[in-house]
């Protein structure tokens, strides 16, 4: 992706089948055929942390859980990083089903949130083209997921998402990306619930840059799902 944006772009969501069926082994099974599921349209999306919060939600804080998130680039298996116990962000009203997003902007991928503006007309903002491009926004929508996928492995694949993207599925934190420059892939498997509506919850959050205050660059990410057959 070329563009410098303030947001989310694309999302696909992958899942493959984890176990074959009894009786057939990896050399008699077909060829695997893999479904890939846009998410691009019918997100909630929200400026800003909700009110009164007690957890700190700083990636300095967070990293040890979403660190476990690019153990896939790591070959030495000893030096992979090992999620801990816990589940930052759990009661945040924000990452619950039942919360009422309906006053939310409905918004379609990819998104940037700075391009509504308004203009900075002061400041050394103009490599940013004078958009306020920094704080913190979240994305939510229902993924629909059948019961038919229970046993297989669903992963989340998202192009892009400026900066620090942290994301929870129904209420628990399955990890996340701090750069926004590349694209990434989160496991989803361990926190899917076959057979009905899946909240999923993304925060991202664009510090100011520390040279001359430049805000952080912000891309609009692409998100989804995908469906592969290939047995794990």
């Amino acid at each position: 992706m070329g563009a410098v944006v303030r947001g989310l772009a694309v999302a696909t969501l992958v899942s493959a089948i984890a176990t074959l069926p009894r009786g057939i082994n990896a050399a008699e099974a077909e060829p695997p055929a893999r479904e890939r599921v846009p998410l691009s349209a019918d997100w909630r999306f929200m400026r800003g942390d909700p009110e009164g919060i007690a957890v700190d939600l700083r990636y300095d804080e967070l990293e040890p859980w979403i660190m476990p998130s690019g153990d896939a680039f790591i070959r030495d298996t000893a030096k992979r990083h090992v999620r801990p116990s816990g589940n930052p962000g759990a009661d945040l009203a924000y990452v619950q089903e039942d919360f009422d997003d309906s006053g939310w902007e409905r918004v379609t991928l990819p998104h940037d949130w700075a391009i509504e503006g308004p203009f900075i007309e002061t400041g050394p903002h103009g490599g940013m083209g004078r958009l306020p491009s920094w704080g913190i926004g979240w994305y939510r929508k229902i993924l629909d997921i059948p019961a038919s996928d229970e046993g297989r492995s669903i992963f989340l694949d998202v192009e892009g998402a400026m900066s620090y993207a942290t994301v929870w599925l129904n209420g628990r934190l399955a990890g996340g990306w701090p750069y926004g420059y590349n694209s990434w892939r989160l496991d989803l498997t361990p926190y899917v619930e076959p057979g009905g509506a899946n909240q999923l919850a993304k925060r991202l959050d664009n510090p100011p840059s520390p040279l001359a205050g430049i805000p952080a660059a912000v891309f609009t990410a692409t998100s989804g799902w995908s469906k592969p057959t290939r047995s794990t």
